[in-house]
């Protein structure tokens, strides 16, 4: 009779570790899809950082591209201006040579 006891005991004890272990079957089944549903988005992260990364870069050339385009227009602008002003500074010159003579004033 102990025996039967003891088996019955057993059984009953493998029956709990049994489902001890489905239960913990179930639940290294949920992590591991967790975890490769993070690392899922860890791959997405990285792909849409690298993307990112491409598009500042290539911002950052556009940039460059428009300060030098800008600097280029800024020197044409100012020696557009100094050209004026001397031109303006010859128109005045030329205006005082040409301006008429005052007439004599009459003998007495």
């Amino acid at each position: 009779k102990k025996t039967l006891d003891a088996l019955t005991a057993d059984l009953k004890a493998l029956q709990t570790l049994s489902a001890d272990i489905e239960r913990l079957a179930g639940s290294a089944r949920q992590i591991q899809s967790d975890v490769e549903r993070l690392a899922d988005d860890v791959n997405r992260a990285n792909l849409e950082r690298a993307s990112l990364g491409n598009r500042v870069t290539t911002n950052e050339e556009w940039v460059a591209s428009i300060n030098g385009f800008r600097k280029q227009v800024n020197t044409n602008v100012n020696q557009l201006r100094a050209d004026i002003r001397q031109l303006s500074a010859q128109v005045d010159a030329l205006s005082v040579e040409l301006a008429p003579m005052p007439a004599p004033a009459p003998a007495q």
